[in-house]
């Protein structure tokens, strides 16, 4: 072998180990799918071992976020360790309730007995806030609502009775709301009583009674 055959070798041998480094870096790359490539490329991944470890940290990030949920056999300490992790309060005083600035009505004893009953159910501070909040709107609604129909039957009693009773209207009912105190002084029962035989009726009878009775003994 000749100087120029010796020299020649080990040059051609240091090409053929060398090729691998720039054509194999791609290699890995050319057998994924077109979506697969461009997620490689946009992301700027060198290697399938850059690839390997973003999936891994991908996986301890969502793995990090899972909650378990139990199964069929599952106790009430497996449900209510997952309600804890997704938001209930440890404890039912733990809810955040607001109180309505205009709620003439609102029950601090009921309000109570819905914080034992969303503990119990599993509820968020957000779940069980919200669903008060609605329920308290209702309420409301429906207490103006009723507002506006016993002002509505007022007026209509009024208006029956301004007929009725004629020019003697002032005087009756004078009359009638005097017996209702003497006999009926409760609100509620005044309220029942208007239910069960309505309000004219009502008023026609404490008119009779007062009338009956006669001034002097009220």
């Amino acid at each position: 072998m000749n100087d120029m055959t010796a020299n020649a070798a080990p040059a051609a041998t240091n090409q053929i180990n060398a090729a691998p480094t720039t054509a194999g870096t791609n290699d890995w790359v050319q057998n994924l799918d077109q979506d697969a490539r461009q997620l490689v490329q946009v992301k700027g991944y060198r290697s399938p071992n850059d690839l390997a470890k973003a999936y891994m940290h991908a996986e301890r990030a969502i793995g990090s976020e899972k909650v378990a949920i139990p199964g069929k056999e599952a106790k009430a300490e497996d449900w209510a360790q997952l309600w804890n992790k997704l938001g209930r309060p440890q404890k039912p005083d733990g809810y955040e309730l607001k109180k309505p600035s205009e709620a003439g009505t609102y029950n601090e004893e009921l309000a109570g007995w819905y914080k034992q009953a969303a503990h119990q159910a599993g509820l968020t501070g957000r779940q069980a806030a919200a669903l008060h909040d609605t329920f308290v709107q209702y309420m409301q609604q429906g207490e103006k609502m009723q507002s506006q129909q016993l002002d509505a039957k007022r007026q209509q009693l009024e208006h029956h009775l301004e007929q009725e009773w004629g020019p003697s209207y002032d005087a009756n009912l004078t009359t009638a709301r005097r017996a209702a105190r003497l006999f009926a002084d409760n609100p509620d029962m005044l309220q029942s009583l208007e239910q069960a035989i309505g309000g004219p009726q009502m008023l026609r009878m404490f008119h009779r009674i007062g009338k009956h009775l006669g001034e002097d003994s009220m």
